[in-house]
């Protein structure tokens, strides 16, 4: 059960980063301080 979690939690952060990646990168090219 824990991989089945595990693998959904993984598919949801994948979701979640394809569809805010581009403004996230967008972001962290303007500003250098996210880039540390």
């Amino acid at each position: 059960m824990k991989g089945i979690e595990l693998l959904a939690l993984g598919l949801r952060l994948v979701g979640i980063y394809g569809l805010l990646g581009p403004v996230v990168l967008s972001f962290a090219f303007r500003s250098p301080v996210v880039l540390g």
